[in-house]
């Protein structure tokens, strides 16, 4: 048996793809990671693309100048979408506006408009001018609308975040049509829905722990009370706001919050969550379960404190497994658990455990193989 993955040659990725490659082979199974097209590529069993459907264009040249047989490819997607209660149907004409392919969009008779807003090519990615930007923003303005209509908070999010989760859904859409993609597993509940709102067939298939992700160390005290791991992005936003709020009121009770915004990865992210006795999550996307904040805090674990998600959480339980704390209680419930060690504790060993004996990557690739083998995951 032998496995082909397919991503981009971003670091998460290459991290990402290099966990999945070290499980197969201890299992047996041949692997190999390509960034791009090459000679050898279809000389596999099976087929893995990571990430969403930009990687399926990077590739689709290749699968589609292929002469005979090829072996099954399948897709985990593994980028955020919107919710289910906002999915945008497929067209040509949404894709391209969309994607900004004004000639496709624009009467034949306004040429001058067309050659005004095409796209300025840089190497093989469009460089969008002021009017393509402008149009994602007006284009924004009626997704947030729908948003808060759905009953979701969209202070955290700008026109970029709400543009994208949009454009993929198209990018879904339009390239499942293609002859070569086999199945597509979704990483979450909800991007399942929205991928099984669009009538095209999906499995759920979350990602599981690795090594990698964290892992418990020996002789660690936990000296740090509240952890914040992540990006700010709006110095105003709703995240940074609470932040700020719990960072005021924490110290009046003799505890701490620690914010580290800059890239913290690999052991030098273990240690730091094994000093840690609560990881404070503030999501951006409400429906989106924080999946990879789960996996690295409960491995080493911290207590994972969730703050603004509302949605499906599985393969988690709240209350068993993190806890999630609405923005007006959030510090009454971080210093519970600070205070409160047994109850802390009780959570912790139930969520380390949790991911590193059921919920693990081994178990998802063998999901994976049951479906590729038998159509089922």
């Amino acid at each position: 048996m032998k496995y082909h993955i397919l991503c981009s040659s971003h670091h998460l990725y290459q991290s990402f793809s290099g966990m999945i490659a070290d499980v197969l082979r201890r299992r047996g199974i041949q692997c190999a990671v390509y960034h791009a097209p090459a000679g050898d590529l279809f000389d596999a069993d099976r087929m893995l693309l990571l990430g969403d459907m930009s990687i399926v264009e990077q590739f689709d040249a290749a699968f589609r100048g292929r002469s005979g047989s090829r072996p099954p490819a399948a897709l985990w997607f593994l980028e955020p979408l919107g919710p289910a209660e906002l999915i945008v149907r497929k067209g040509r004409r949404e894709y391209a506006m969309a994607h900004c392919y004004w000639p496709e969009i624009l009467p034949s008779g306004l040429s001058f408009l067309q050659r005004l807003t095409a796209p300025h090519r840089a190497g093989s990615r469009p460089k969008q001018n002021l009017l393509v930007n402008l149009f994602r923003q007006y284009h924004a303005v009626f997704l947030k609308s729908a948003l808060r209509k759905a009953g979701y908070s969209c202070g955290q999010l700008d026109w970029r975040d709400l543009f994208y989760i949009t454009y993929r859904q198209l990018q879904i859409s339009r390239h499942f049509e293609n002859p070569w993609l086999d199945r597509i597993f979704a990483s979450t509940p909800s991007r399942a829905r929205v991928i099984e709102g669009l009538k095209i067939p999906v499995q759920y298939v979350p990602v599981g722990w690795h090594e990698q992700w964290g892992r418990p160390l020996k002789s660690q005290p936990r000296d740090v009370d509240v952890l914040f791991l992540g990006h700010l992005h709006k110095k105003r936003g709703r995240r940074a706001s609470l932040l700020a709020s719990v960072g005021d009121q924490l110290p009046r009770h003799g505890a701490r919050l620690k914010i580290v915004t800059e890239a913290c990865w690999g052991q030098a992210r273990t240690e730091l969550l094994n000093r840690t006795k609560i990881l404070l999550d503030v999501v951006r996307l409400p429906w989106e379960i924080p999946g990879m904040r789960l996996l690295i805090g409960m491995s080493c674990g911290a207590l994972v404190v969730s703050s603004g998600f509302r949605g499906d959480c599985r393969p988690y339980r709240q209350g068993e497994h993190f806890i999630e704390a609405p923005a007006d209680v959030l510090t009454d419930r971080l210093l519970h658990f600070l205070n409160h060690e047994p109850d802390r504790r009780k959570i912790t060993q139930q969520a380390q455990q949790f991911v590193t004996q059921e919920m693990t990557l081994d178990a998802s690739l063998e999901h994976m193989e049951n479906a590729f083998e038998h159509g089922t995951a």
